[in-house]
């Protein structure tokens, strides 16, 4: 709340006029922009562990095991399959990427 010079008459105050202001929705927006950015920091966390995860060794152990096959037919189903995997954390990767360039962006425009 901000003050302004009293209110006079015949050299008495005779009161006071204040301006007052309901930020209760900025503080509840900022609160949600908090939360907002909180949870995009724990998606990249998670998209760059989750990567990790799959690819090391899980999907290394399928390709090892499907050359060791005897049967040159299920070794190129198995890579193939590997491969489409390796393609979706790829996609992965290329959303870990998009929401550090969100989270930048939003950083840099936080205070617009």
């Amino acid at each position: 709340m901000s003050e302004s010079p009293p209110i006079v008459e015949n050299a008495k105050v005779v009161g006071v006029q204040a301006t007052g202001r309901d930020i209760t929705e900025r503080r509840q927006n900022e609160r949600l922009r908090q939360q907002a950015f909180e949870q995009i920091e724990r998606n990249i966390e998670q998209f760059a562990v989750l990567g990790d995860h799959i690819r090391q060794p899980p999907l290394q152990v399928i390709l090892g095991m499907a050359d060791l096959t005897d049967d040159p037919r299920t070794s190129t189903v198995i890579h193939n399959q590997v491969e489409r995997i390796n393609e979706y954390i790829t996609q992965l990767d290329r959303g870990w990427v998009e929401s550090r360039e969100v989270r930048a962006f939003l950083r840099r425009h936080e205070q617009d």
